[in-house]
């Protein structure tokens, strides 16, 4: 095997994936895999029967400054389980002192040497007890060793460990999963619905709520971002300009015949009820449908091509309806659906984009960093020959990418937004009827007003978002990007279920 065989490898794995994104092939189903792939590893991760031992080691870890693996905890009888978590602190605290030591005292150096004020606050604050400087510079060093071990005893053999007791209970996996869907994804789900469930039911379970999430997001987001470019009910925005804007989009997303006094004088929550409705007559109750029925009857195909690319506009995309299996029928609803999310489709295209750009260079990165190390590395013995293990070790990475981008795309999809503001009213007149789905679209320059669940997913590849909208053949000015929900606080519980405070896990820095 050559050095170079791994990475032409990825890379194919890699590009063929983004060029579908690219291409805007499929970004509804990318985003859907995406979503499952990460409900079944969570359900798995919070089902599991290691899962409390897991969040008790990480417990230890956080308040006792312990570390005791997952699996050196047995049973669910919470006296045993403490009582094991004592002997193994304690055991623990042995090393730890003697380790601790060599980084204050310098045996052979004279005690004014010492650094007994970093000890001091080091034995403080890991065991709980108070010495003055004075005090550990009248001892030598093994007297300290002996104070320490004694102190460490008595500190672990009364320190207070009902803390572990939630995790204990039966219920807790379940809730925190319930938890995790909430914060996640926005899903209220009692962890009653969770109970007596398999795992497999349980993805089941999520997943129904999830899509029926997604669905009314198809509906409401496209109207919502026409409303908001608009600048309907934004203080100094011209209401005639956000009434002829809104009721052009209307007319060609809908073919309502809408004028600008349809819109004028009414509350903007009215306008947003009424496009809602409008939108879900199309995507949900057949309308869709029943016209493009109407446009195929009695029609060549040659036509009802040219009628669907002058009727789904922007949201028409060719190598899609050309490379699509099945009837005439379901390629060009495929489009139309398309036609009817086109906002969210391109907002979902130029997320993607960014965080699997990201996490290709950061993957680069790290392929760079470890064809270094395994260069380095000594041969001899029965060692792997290198380019096999760059190979075996480059694949792990591979796939933890992969579970970098699900992570990132989770975290954000459903909770970001891509909106500029109220466009300008231009100069000249408008005209009352447009070939497109909406408003001139701008394109997209991504921002966060507030920083996603884990401060990563918006990272840069500015360029290849850009790259991303030629395709689509958009410019125009940024739009930014908006969260829907607040960002999370450093002493929250972490979103991902894990148990930890937000600032111990993903907000660590």
């Amino acid at each position: 095997i050559e050095w170079d065989e791994p990475m032409d490898y990825q890379r194919k794995l890699f590009y063929s994936e983004r060029q579908r994104v690219l291409e805007g092939t499929g970004i509804r189903e990318t985003v859907m895999r995406v979503l499952r792939d990460s409900v079944e590893a969570n359900v798995e991760r919070f089902a599991s029967s290691e899962y409390p031992a897991k969040c008790i080691s990480e417990w230890c870890r956080s308040n006792l400054d312990i570390p005791i693996e997952p699996d050196r905890i047995r049973g669910d009888d919470i006296e045993e389980i403490q009582e094991s978590i004592r002997r193994r602190a304690i055991s623990e605290s042995r090393e730890q002192i003697t380790t601790s030591l060599g980084e204050y005292i310098i045996e052979d150096a004279p005690p004014e040497e010492w650094d007994v004020r970093g000890l001091s606050e080091w034995a403080q604050r890991t065991f709980n007890v108070n010495v003055t400087q004075n005090q550990l510079r009248k001892m030598d060093p093994a007297e300290i060793s002996d104070w320490l071990t004694d102190s460490a005893q008595k500190h672990f053999e009364s320190v207070e460990l009902d803390g572990i007791a939630p995790y204990l209970e039966d219920s807790y996996p379940r809730a925190m999963l319930a938890e995790w869907s909430r914060s996640t994804f926005g899903i209220e789900l009692a962890s009653d619905e969770l109970k007596d469930k398999s795992a497999g039911e349980m993805v089941e379970t999520i997943m129904n709520r999830l899509t029926e999430t997604y669905e009314k997001r198809e509906v409401t987001y496209p109207v919502e971002i026409a409303m908001e470019r608009s600048g309907l009910g934004v203080e100094g925005a011209d209401s005639a300009y956000a009434a002829q804007a809104l009721a052009n989009w209307s007319n060609a997303k809908f073919r309502t015949n809408r004028s600008p006094a349809d819109f004028q004088g009414k509350s903007p929550k009215a306008i947003y009820d009424d496009l809602v409705a409008v939108n879900r007559e199309f995507t949900t109750n057949g309308k869709l449908e029943h016209e493009i029925d109407e446009a195929v009857n009695g029609k060549s195909e040659d036509e009802v091509i040219e009628w669907a690319k002058a009727r789904f506009g922007p949201g028409w995309n060719e190598k899609r309806f050309h490379s699509s299996d099945g009837e005439l029928r379901e390629r060009l609803l495929e489009e139309g659906r398309e036609m009817l999310r086109y906002e969210l489709s391109r907002m979902e295209q130029v997320v993607l984009l960014r965080i699997h750009d990201q996490c290709w260079k950061d993957h680069l990165l790290e392929m760079d960093h470890l064809k270094t190390a395994i260069m380095q590395r000594p041969m001899g013995g029965d060692q792997t020959h290198p380019q096999s293990q760059y190979a075996i070790e480059g694949r792990e990475y591979f796939d933890e990418m992969w579970s970098r981008i699900r992570e990132r795309v989770v975290d954000v999809i459903l909770k970001v937004r891509m909106g500029g503001g109220p466009q300008q009213a231009p100069s000249a007149p408008i005209a009352t009827t447009t070939t497109s789905p909406g408003p001139e679209v701008q394109t997209p320059q991504f921002k966060t007003t507030h920083a996603d669940a884990t401060n990563t997913a918006f990272a840069g590849a500015d360029a290849d978002q850009r790259a991303a909208m030629k395709a689509q053949g958009s410019d125009g000015k940024p739009d930014t990007i908006r969260r829907e929900q607040p960002k999370v606080g450093r002493n929250d519980p972490c979103p991902c279920g894990s148990g930890k405070k937000y600032k111990q896990c993903h907000g660590r820095k």
